[in-house]
């Protein structure tokens, strides 16, 4: 349309996962009509197939530019079936993508995925301190958790306290668990008041 013509197509936000090239290219056949008549609609629709795009917003510039800002989902773990977990618990399929790091693996009830997200941010913040990292969490039917270190080593938070627990290990782990973390298959965290180790090939250092 000759009158009030789209010059101009913005494409911001902040890119890690999706290229703002792959986003006008995929609108690109979609900028039809004038700054009045285009599809605004048709657009924002097109952009939510992309299972990487968390928020889309799109707006009209006076007198000729199209605003497209879009926010990308965040991955924090791996979920079954080749699809991935967002930072806000949301399953999505984007396993695909080159880009994406190194993720631990989350298995559990798909009702229990935000708070399986809280929990191990608050663990592996944690974790990460001491230079540990998860491989696998695990929430089973009857809501025990589990977690695999990349070491080998397995934390047993078990299906209540999973808070209470998570900070006695924190209580206990540098002025006990550290210095033999190499010697340790299980730290079982389910008991009211303790915790028990289980060491590699039954050997309990001296």
């Amino acid at each position: 349309n000759k009158t009030l013509p789209i010059r101009s197509v913005q494409i911001g936000g902040a890119f890690h996962y999706v290229e703002s090239i792959a986003i006008r290219k995929q609108i690109a056949p979609l900028i039809n009509g004038n700054f009045l008549t285009i599809d605004i609609k048709k657009i924002h629709q097109a952009l939510k197939k992309n299972a990487w795009l968390e928020y889309v917003s799109i707006q009209r510039i006076w007198p000729d530019t199209l605003r497209v800002y879009v926010i990308e989902r965040t991955p924090i773990a791996r979920w079954p079936n080749n699809k991935l977990l967002s930072n806000k618990g949301l399953i999505f399929a984007g396993n695909g993508n080159p880009k994406i790091p190194k993720l631990p693996l989350f298995i559990g009830p798909k009702d229990q995925t935000s708070l399986m997200v809280s929990k191990y941010k608050t663990i592996n913040k944690f974790l990460s301190a001491h230079n540990l990292k998860v491989r696998k969490l695990v929430v089973n039917a009857r809501h025990a958790w589990t977690l695999e270190l990349r070491n080998g080593v397995t934390i047993k938070l078990g299906r209540a306290d999973i808070d209470l627990r998570i900070e006695r290990l924190k209580t206990v782990y540098s002025s006990v668990l550290a210095s033999k973390i190499k010697t340790i298959k299980v730290i079982d965290l389910r008991y009211t008041n303790g915790f028990a180790v289980k060491w590699r090939n039954n050997n309990k250092p001296k």
